[in-house]
């Protein structure tokens, strides 16, 4: 039986099918293409035998290919703008999990709930960023998308339910779109830009708890 490793995101979906599977955290390498070399060694340090390998293998590969989105449904998330994915990376992080983040979207008689988060399970309840270590504190735009893409491929939902969310949360996305750009706020201005800061702060916390430091990021 053959591991099917063929890019990043592939990796990733192996490394937490792993994780959960043996209910475990081990680090995930740096180079994608080790990723069937790190595996195959999990399988041997558990003692398998090659029936039960060969299971799980089979395992990765199918609910991968059920699981694992592909590029042009990922990336029908607006990545282009920075403005979407720090609104993004505030869902997800302050939701954790999937059925959190989905009940946060899903608006009455204009988003559908999927079938496989209308109800609170062990799988897509796992709090992401505690179970596989996410980072928590990305500094860049580019570490929140990445990181918002490993949120949706190591989620435990079909490919249909995830594309469902994803028009989700693009439905919310056009509502905030349309709300001033805040072209108002002068970067040059340090006491607007702090006014503007405490403001935020103030609201979030009367709200929900966040970690505002991403927000002034």
């Amino acid at each position: 039986m053959t591991l099917n490793i063929r890019n990043k995101r592939e990796a990733t979906f192996c490394w937490g099918y792993l994780c959960k599977t043996f209910n475990i955290f081990f680090e995930r390498p740096n180079d994608y293409k080790k990723m069937k070399d790190r595996a195959l060694r999990l399988l041997d340090e558990y003692k398998l035998n090659n029936n039960d390998k060969d299971n799980i293998i089979d395992g990765i590969n199918l609910t991968s290919t059920q699981y694992l989105l592909n590029e042009e449904q990922i990336y029908s998330l607006n990545f282009g703008s920075v403005r979407y994915i720090n609104w993004l990376w505030i869902k997800i992080f302050s939701s954790r999990n999937i059925f959190m983040l989905s009940s946060s979207l899903t608006k009455q008689f204009k988003n559908v709930t999927p079938l496989s988060v209308q109800q609170q399970t062990d799988t897509n309840t796992i709090d992401i960023f505690d179970f596989f270590k996410l980072n928590k504190t990305p500094i860049s735009t580019k570490e929140k998308k990445d990181i918002i893409i490993d949120f949706f491929d190591l989620v435990a939902v079909t490919k249909t339910d995830k594309v469902q969310i994803l028009n989700n949360v693009n439905n919310d996305w056009y509502d905030i779109e349309t709300v001033d750009n805040f072209s108002w706020i002068n970067k040059n201005n340090p006491d607007l830009c702090a006014w503007a800061i405490n403001y935020i702060n103030e609201y979030s916390q009367k709200k929900k708890p966040l970690l505002f430091h991403d927000i002034r990021r």
